[in-house]
Protein backbone atom coordinates (compact mmCIF):
# COMPACT_ATOMS: atom_id res chain seq x y z
CA UNK A 1 0.00 0.00 0.00
CA UNK A 2 1.46 3.42 -0.93
CA UNK A 3 2.31 5.71 1.96
CA UNK A 4 0.49 8.97 2.67
CA UNK A 5 2.18 10.95 5.43
CA UNK A 6 3.99 14.14 6.45
CA UNK A 7 7.51 14.56 5.09
CA UNK A 8 9.28 13.48 8.23
CA UNK A 9 11.35 10.47 9.31
CA UNK A 10 11.84 7.72 6.77
CA UNK A 11 9.15 9.08 4.43
CA UNK A 12 11.17 12.26 3.90
CA UNK A 13 13.96 10.08 2.52
CA UNK A 14 11.71 7.73 0.55
CA UNK A 15 9.19 10.12 -1.03
CA UNK A 16 9.75 10.77 -4.75
CA UNK A 17 6.40 12.11 -5.90
CA UNK A 18 5.33 9.02 -7.84
CA UNK A 19 5.44 6.40 -5.05
CA UNK A 20 2.94 7.88 -2.59
CA UNK A 21 1.64 11.20 -1.28
CA UNK A 22 2.82 13.86 1.12
CA UNK A 23 0.74 15.70 3.71
CA UNK A 24 1.48 19.41 3.88
CA UNK A 25 4.54 21.32 2.82
CA UNK A 26 8.09 20.58 3.82
CA UNK A 27 8.16 23.29 6.46
CA UNK A 28 7.50 23.89 10.14
CA UNK A 29 5.12 26.45 11.62
CA UNK A 30 5.88 28.32 14.84
CA UNK A 31 2.17 28.08 15.66
CA UNK A 32 1.13 24.45 16.25
CA UNK A 33 -2.55 25.21 15.58
CA UNK A 34 -1.63 26.71 12.21
CA UNK A 35 0.50 23.62 11.49
CA UNK A 36 -2.41 21.30 12.35
CA UNK A 37 -4.84 23.30 10.22
CA UNK A 38 -2.50 23.37 7.21
CA UNK A 39 -1.80 19.63 7.47
CA UNK A 40 -5.51 18.83 7.84
CA UNK A 41 -6.42 20.90 4.78
CA UNK A 42 -3.66 19.20 2.79
CA UNK A 43 -4.75 15.73 3.95
CA UNK A 44 -8.41 16.15 2.96
CA UNK A 45 -7.58 17.94 -0.30
CA UNK A 46 -5.16 15.22 -1.36
CA UNK A 47 -7.63 12.48 -0.47
CA UNK A 48 -10.49 14.19 -2.32
CA UNK A 49 -8.63 15.36 -5.41
CA UNK A 50 -5.90 12.76 -5.92
CA UNK A 51 -5.99 9.52 -3.94
CA UNK A 52 -9.69 8.59 -4.00
CA UNK A 53 -10.26 9.52 -7.68
CA UNK A 54 -7.12 7.60 -8.68
CA UNK A 55 -8.21 4.49 -6.77
CA UNK A 56 -11.69 4.41 -8.32
CA UNK A 57 -10.60 5.25 -11.87
CA UNK A 58 -10.90 1.90 -13.70
CA UNK A 59 -10.29 0.92 -17.29
CA UNK A 60 -12.51 -1.33 -19.43
CA UNK A 61 -11.21 -4.39 -17.56
CA UNK A 62 -12.01 -2.80 -14.19
CA UNK A 63 -8.34 -2.34 -13.31
CA UNK A 64 -7.17 0.92 -11.63
CA UNK A 65 -4.10 1.40 -13.83
CA UNK A 66 -3.05 4.72 -12.31
CA UNK A 67 -3.34 3.37 -8.79
CA UNK A 68 -1.32 0.30 -9.67
CA UNK A 69 1.47 2.48 -11.08
CA UNK A 70 1.79 4.15 -7.70
CA UNK A 71 1.67 0.78 -5.92
CA UNK A 72 4.39 -0.67 -8.13
CA UNK A 73 6.54 2.45 -7.70
CA UNK A 74 6.15 2.14 -3.93
CA UNK A 75 7.15 -1.53 -3.98
CA UNK A 76 10.10 -0.82 -6.26
CA UNK A 77 11.48 2.18 -4.34
CA UNK A 78 10.49 1.54 -0.73
CA UNK A 79 10.69 -2.19 -0.05
CA UNK A 80 14.37 -2.73 -1.00
CA UNK A 81 15.64 0.22 1.06
CA UNK A 82 13.34 0.67 4.06
CA UNK A 83 13.20 -2.65 5.85
CA UNK A 84 14.42 -4.39 9.00
CA UNK A 85 17.40 -5.92 7.19
CA UNK A 86 18.77 -2.49 6.32
CA UNK A 87 18.02 -1.16 9.80
CA UNK A 88 19.93 -3.94 11.55
CA UNK A 89 22.86 -3.69 9.10
CA UNK A 90 23.20 0.06 9.57
CA UNK A 91 22.97 -0.21 13.37
CA UNK A 92 25.79 -2.77 13.32
CA UNK A 93 27.97 -0.87 10.85
CA UNK A 94 27.43 2.64 12.22
CA UNK A 95 27.03 2.04 15.95
CA UNK A 96 27.46 -1.42 17.46
CA UNK A 97 30.56 -2.35 15.48
CA UNK A 98 32.23 0.99 16.15
CA UNK A 99 31.27 0.82 19.83
CA UNK A 100 32.86 -2.62 20.13
CA UNK A 101 36.05 -1.36 18.46
CA UNK A 102 36.15 1.69 20.72
CA UNK A 103 35.68 -0.46 23.82
CA UNK A 104 38.68 -2.56 22.85
CA UNK A 105 40.81 0.56 22.25
CA UNK A 106 39.86 2.07 25.60
CA UNK A 107 40.77 -1.11 27.47
CA UNK A 108 44.14 -1.62 25.75
CA UNK A 109 47.43 -1.02 27.61
CA UNK A 110 45.83 -0.77 31.03
CA UNK A 111 43.17 1.71 29.88
CA UNK A 112 45.83 4.16 28.67
CA UNK A 113 43.55 5.83 26.12
CA UNK A 114 40.69 6.10 28.63
CA UNK A 115 42.99 7.80 31.14
CA UNK A 116 44.31 10.18 28.46
CA UNK A 117 40.77 11.10 27.42
CA UNK A 118 39.69 11.68 31.03
CA UNK A 119 42.65 13.99 31.70
CA UNK A 120 42.03 15.97 28.52
CA UNK A 121 38.33 16.34 29.27
CA UNK A 122 39.11 17.60 32.78
CA UNK A 123 41.50 20.19 31.30
CA UNK A 124 38.85 21.36 28.80
CA UNK A 125 36.11 21.71 31.41
CA UNK A 126 38.36 23.69 33.75
CA UNK A 127 39.52 26.08 31.02
CA UNK A 128 36.27 26.48 29.06
CA UNK A 129 34.92 29.49 31.01
CA UNK A 130 37.87 31.46 29.58
CA UNK A 131 37.07 30.55 25.97
CA UNK A 132 35.35 33.32 24.00
CA UNK A 133 35.10 34.85 20.53
CA UNK A 134 35.89 38.51 19.92
CA UNK A 135 36.18 40.89 16.97
CA UNK A 136 34.25 38.93 14.33
CA UNK A 137 34.66 40.44 10.88
CA UNK A 138 32.59 39.64 7.76
CA UNK A 139 33.75 41.35 4.60
CA UNK A 140 30.20 41.98 3.34
CA UNK A 141 26.59 41.10 4.12
CA UNK A 142 25.51 40.23 0.57
CA UNK A 143 27.18 37.45 -1.37
CA UNK A 144 26.54 35.74 -4.70
CA UNK A 145 26.31 31.98 -5.15
CA UNK A 146 29.73 30.51 -5.79
CA UNK A 147 31.62 33.60 -4.56
CA UNK A 148 33.68 33.25 -1.35
CA UNK A 149 32.72 35.19 1.77
CA UNK A 150 35.70 35.89 4.06
CA UNK A 151 35.11 35.57 7.82
CA UNK A 152 37.71 36.30 10.52
CA UNK A 153 37.63 36.28 14.29
CA UNK A 154 39.92 36.65 17.28
CA UNK A 155 39.50 33.85 19.78
CA UNK A 156 40.60 33.78 23.41
CA UNK A 157 41.68 30.24 24.31
CA UNK A 158 43.17 30.84 27.75
CA UNK A 159 45.45 27.92 28.62
CA UNK A 160 44.16 25.80 25.73
CA UNK A 161 45.97 25.10 22.48
CA UNK A 162 44.60 25.50 18.95
CA UNK A 163 44.60 21.69 18.70
CA UNK A 164 42.08 21.52 21.56
CA UNK A 165 39.27 23.34 19.75
CA UNK A 166 37.47 23.72 16.46
CA UNK A 167 36.28 27.18 15.43
CA UNK A 168 33.36 27.01 13.01
CA UNK A 169 31.23 29.42 11.02
CA UNK A 170 27.61 28.23 10.93
CA UNK A 171 25.18 29.56 8.36
CA UNK A 172 21.56 28.89 9.30
CA UNK A 173 18.96 29.36 6.53
CA UNK A 174 15.68 31.01 7.40
CA UNK A 175 13.91 28.18 5.55
CA UNK A 176 13.50 25.40 8.14
CA UNK A 177 13.94 22.56 5.64
CA UNK A 178 17.30 23.75 4.32
CA UNK A 179 20.46 22.24 5.84
CA UNK A 180 23.05 24.11 7.90
CA UNK A 181 26.23 25.19 6.16
CA UNK A 182 29.28 24.71 8.42
CA UNK A 183 32.83 25.81 7.62
CA UNK A 184 35.82 25.24 9.90
CA UNK A 185 37.98 28.34 10.36
CA UNK A 186 41.75 27.91 10.59
CA UNK A 187 44.40 29.78 12.60
CA UNK A 188 45.92 32.46 10.38
CA UNK A 189 49.32 32.35 12.08
CA UNK A 190 48.83 35.46 14.19
CA UNK A 191 48.86 34.73 17.92
CA UNK A 192 49.06 37.20 20.79
CA UNK A 193 49.57 35.40 24.10
CA UNK A 194 46.22 33.66 24.70
CA UNK A 195 44.53 35.28 21.65
CA UNK A 196 44.49 33.47 18.29
CA UNK A 197 43.38 34.90 14.93
CA UNK A 198 41.16 32.62 12.82
CA UNK A 199 39.90 32.97 9.27
CA UNK A 200 38.11 31.13 6.51
CA UNK A 201 35.92 31.43 3.44
CA UNK A 202 32.29 30.42 3.00
CA UNK A 203 31.04 29.55 -0.47
CA UNK A 204 27.27 29.30 -0.80
CA UNK A 205 25.64 26.79 -3.13
CA UNK A 206 22.10 28.08 -2.63
CA UNK A 207 20.37 31.45 -2.43
CA UNK A 208 18.29 32.81 0.39
CA UNK A 209 18.51 34.65 3.68
CA UNK A 210 20.85 33.29 6.35
CA UNK A 211 21.95 34.08 9.87
CA UNK A 212 25.65 33.67 10.59
CA UNK A 213 27.11 32.52 13.88
CA UNK A 214 30.56 31.44 15.03
CA UNK A 215 31.04 28.66 17.54
CA UNK A 216 33.88 26.91 19.33
CA UNK A 217 33.71 23.20 20.07
CA UNK A 218 36.19 20.85 21.74
CA UNK A 219 38.22 19.05 19.08
CA UNK A 220 40.75 16.29 19.51
CA UNK A 221 41.63 13.07 17.76
CA UNK A 222 40.38 11.31 20.89
CA UNK A 223 36.91 12.93 20.71
CA UNK A 224 34.68 10.40 19.01
CA UNK A 225 31.45 12.44 19.07
CA UNK A 226 31.52 16.18 18.32
CA UNK A 227 29.27 17.19 21.22
CA UNK A 228 30.58 14.56 23.61
CA UNK A 229 31.65 17.06 26.29
CA UNK A 230 28.55 19.24 26.05
CA UNK A 231 30.71 22.37 25.69
CA UNK A 232 30.13 25.08 23.09
CA UNK A 233 30.74 28.83 22.92
CA UNK A 234 28.77 30.95 20.44
CA UNK A 235 29.15 34.42 18.95
CA UNK A 236 26.23 35.56 16.80
CA UNK A 237 27.24 37.68 13.85
CA UNK A 238 23.94 38.52 12.13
Amino acid sequence: MPNFSVLDGWWREAYRGDNGWAIGEEREYSDEEAQDEADALSLYATLENEIIPLFFARDAQGIPRGWMRVVKAAIRTVAPHFNTRRMVREYVERYYGRATELHARLRADGYALAKERAAWKAKLRAAWPQVRIEDVQVERTTVHIGHPLRVTAVVHLGPLDVTDVSVQAVLTPYRHSAPLHIVTLRPTGRQEETWVHYGGEIVLAQSGKFSLGLRILPAHERVFVEHELGLVTWAEVS
